[in-house]
């Protein structure tokens, strides 16, 4: 089930979550948030970083290269989406 926050888009895990599950080629149901990014099913670096890309365009956000080495989790990851999103929204009112 996808879980909606502001605007009808979907939260920044479940978006993680299909992307990796889609460029990764395995369900979405075999990923957690606990997860470690490198030790995912089929993961290699260019996979990685296409899913990575395909999740900065379905949530209209850039994630800094200083950022995505911290990521190591799928939920560490998720968090950088909604903050890069909340920082944007932010800059957007002003």
């Amino acid at each position: 089930m996808t879980e909606l926050v502001h605007d009808n888009e979907p939260s920044a895990l479940t978006v993680v979550i299909q992307q990796l599950a889609r460029v990764l080629e395995i369900p979405a149901d075999q990923l957690a948030p606990d997860d470690r990014l490198a030790y995912l099913p089929n993961v290699d670096s260019l996979r990685l970083m296409d899913a990575i890309t395909a999740v900065e365009s379905m949530s209209r956000v850039k994630l800094s290269e200083d950022d995505l080495v911290t990521a190591r989790t799928v939920a560490q990851l998720a968090a950088l989406v909604e903050s890069a999103r909340t920082t944007d929204a932010k800059r957007d009112r002003s």
